[in-house]
């Protein structure tokens, strides 16, 4: 009986020693940046990246705000067709289409607008733009852009960023300039109607575009 339990005691020995053996640290300065990645500050459940302004919930952000130059820089230095607005513009404040084009690239999205040409700069057209490289419906679901055609307040309409889509009906937004006042939401519920449908104010059927279902 003590020689198999001594033969045991051995063979859990010989495995220990072989686990401590096991390199796991990082083996490159990939795996320490994605490590580091991970420990980054959040806000809204992304990674702030480097150079990427901190929007602050209800505030505006006209032209001439440093935040508002830094995300149109950031938005033409991706050099394709981003730029709504140029950088030196004083006079427009931040736009809903600046906006959820940034947000996406916290994502690490860059939309393709490749195949289909229209006014990018106006919400209400990206549905009918984008229909031919993303899918396109009336499904709410976290990480799309909601599309509000135009109405008699707004006519360039309003596209806005789904940070939530909870499975309790209602969605979390974030946006900027759904007043015309450049203003900046970090976080607003929006609910359907009766029938599981998202409208606009003027109870016009809203779209969502699924950036993460693009076609071939």
């Amino acid at each position: 009986m003590d020689t198999l339990l001594q033969l045991i005691l051995k063979i859990f020995k010989s495995i220990f020693k072989q686990n401590k053996n096991i390199n796991i640290t990082p083996n490159s300065q990939s795996d320490i940046k994605v490590i580091s990645e991970k420990l980054s500050p959040v806000k809204n459940n992304v990674v702030i990246k480097d150079g990427y302004p901190i929007l602050k919930d209800k505030q505006r952000y006209p032209a001439t705000d440093p935040d508002t130059k830094k995300i149109r820089n950031i938005l033409k230095e991706q050099k394709k067709g981003l730029e709504f607005f140029d950088s030196d513009d004083e006079i427009t404040d931040l736009q809903c289409t600046e906006y959820v084009s940034f947000r996406l690239l916290r994502e690490e999205i860059t939309i393709d607008w490749s195949k289909r040409n229209g006014r990018r700069r106006d919400g209400k057209n990206w549905p009918e733009i984008l229909k031919d490289t993303y899918e396109v419906n009336e499904i709410a679901a976290k990480g799309a852009a909601i599309s509000s055609p135009a109405t008699e307040k707004n006519i360039f309409g309003h596209i806005a960023y789904v940070e939530e889509a909870s499975a309790e009906g209602f969605i979390i937004i974030s946006d900027a300039n759904s007043d015309d006042k450049g203003i900046y939401r970090a976080s607003e519920r929006k609910n359907p109607d009766t029938k599981g449908i998202y409208k606009n104010i003027e109870g016009q059927n809203v779209k969502f575009i699924h950036f993460e279902k693009k076609f071939n």
